[in-house]
This record gives C-alpha cells, sequence and structure tokens, in this order.
C-alpha cells in the first residue's frame, strides 16, 4: 500500500476524534468510520482534507503549488502583494502543523508530492493560467534580487503556462525573448528536446507575416530549432 495515504487517513481519522487517547488508552470509533466517505485515491483524497482548510490557507497553498515544490516565503508574499509578510509566514505556518508544508527560515517544501498534486488539481485551467502569469509577473519584478539568467528556466515555464494572459505588444516580446534565452541555454546543455520546445514557443510569438517583416529574426529562430532538431535527431 501507500505509506502517505495510510498516515493521512489516519490523521484524518484522529483529527475527526474517530481515533482518539484516552486514560484507558486508545478508542476506535468503527461505527463512526464506516459512516465516514473515504476516497478511493491519495489524490481525491488530499484534494478532500485541503478542502477542509480555512479558505485562504486553500489559496496560499493553491498558488505555492503553481509556484513548484520548493518557494520562498518572501516571493510567495511579494506574488499575493501582501506588504506585511508576517501574514503570510503565519498562514504558511498554520499549513506547516496541518502537514501540507515544511518551513525552513526562508523556504518552504511540500511535505509531499501528493500534497502539492492535490492543491494543483483543485485549480480550475483558468485559474492555473492566471496564477502561473502573475507569479511570471512577480518574477521579472524581482529581478533586482534575482539573475535573469540564473533563473530563466523557473521565470518562462511560468509565463508559457500563462501565457493566454499576455496581451500587449511588450509581453509578447519578452515572452519571445525568454523562451529564446532559454533554448539557447539548453542548447548549451545538450537538452535538445527542451530547447526545441522553447525555440518552438518563440516562434508562435512571431507576428503574421513574419518572413516579410521580420526576416532576420524569423530566420534566426527557424535556424536555432532547425539545428535543435538536428541534434537531438528529430527529423520529422
Amino acid at each position: 500500500g501507500n505509506p502517505f495515504f495510510v498516515l493521512e487517513v489516519f490523521r484524518s481519522l484522529y483529527d475527526k476524534e474517530l481515533i482518539r487517547h484516552t486514560e484507558a488508552g486508545w478508542h476506535v470509533d468503527m461505527s463512526g468510520i464506516q459512516d465516514v466517505r473515504m476516497a478511493d485515491n491519495v489524490i481525491e483524497f488530499m484534494v478532500d482534507r485541503v478542502r477542509e482548510l480555512p479558505e485562504k490557507s486553500q489559496e496560499v497553498l493553491k498558488l505555492a503549488a503553481c509556484v513548484g515544490n520548493w518557494f520562498r516565503q518572501d516571493v510567495v508574499a511579494d506574488i499575493l502583494k501582501e506588504t506585511d509578510h508576517g501574514t503570510v509566514r503565519r498562514e504558511l505556518i498554520q499549513l506547516a502543523n496541518e502537514g501540507c508544508l515544511r518551513l525552513g527560515t526562508h523556504d518552504a517544501t511540500f511535505m509531499h508530492d501528493r500534497i502539492r498534486e492535490a492543491a494543483y488539481a483543485m485549480t480550475s485551467e483558468t485559474e492555473r493560467a492566471a496564477n502561473h502569469y502573475r507569479i511570471a509577473n512577480a518574477y521579472l519584478s524581482m529581478l533586482d534580487r534575482f539573475n535573469l539568467e540564473d533563473n530563466v528556466f523557473t521565470i518562462v515555464n511560468q509565463m508559457n503556462q500563462g501565457s493566454v494572459h499576455i496581451k500587449t505588444e511588450e509581453e509578447v516580446i519578452t515572452l519571445r525573448q525568454l523562451n529564446t534565452m532559454a533554448g539557447n541555454k539548453s542548447l548549451a546543455s545538450n537538452a535538445y528536446e527542451a530547447a526545441c520546445g522553447f525555440f518552438r514557443q518563440a516562434i508562435q510569438t512571431l507576428p503574421d507575416r513574419s518572413w516579410q517583416n521580420e526576416y532576420e529574426l524569423t530566420l534566426d529562430l527557424h535556424t536555432l530549432l532547425a539545428r535543435a532538431e538536428y541534434l537531438g535527431k528529430d527529423y520529422e
């Protein structure tokens, strides 16, 4: 069986006082347990557990799930536009007490991949895209703290997943530049499949009639894609 699933089931039953410890020893409420609806798999079970959290805690957890398995606490506070980082810290402590997160001094990690998957599964595709867009823009606004070259994959993956919200020409150009940078970095690391993905994303941002109006840029991007495909032995 799944040890994590078993542990969470017992934690849930304990929280519902269906398993409790008294002076006489452990007491198990078998009839009460039989009345409890249990999910068939760990993701459904964890979704139910997350839904039992306060609304603010759910919001923080769902946003954190879009950031990644590991995240900096100040980054999440900035994304939430919380000027008082202590407010977010208190929410994170509450989530840690619920067994969802493991907190460090400045960072946090999901206690288990299944918890993050459950929180992510609770958000609609529209909400996910909006969250990824918010996260990407928050990272871009923090480039005084982060080196773009070192964090380009983190930023561009967020922006690609939230690209449906990109409307302005400036944002489109930024998206193209970030995908090109990530593609070149992947190419230099012999990660040819990843490079192809980034270059294709960059090409999708080109305007109509780009071969006529943006010939050099269009040629450069298609040449980079062709090189990545060739080195990755993708000849189709």
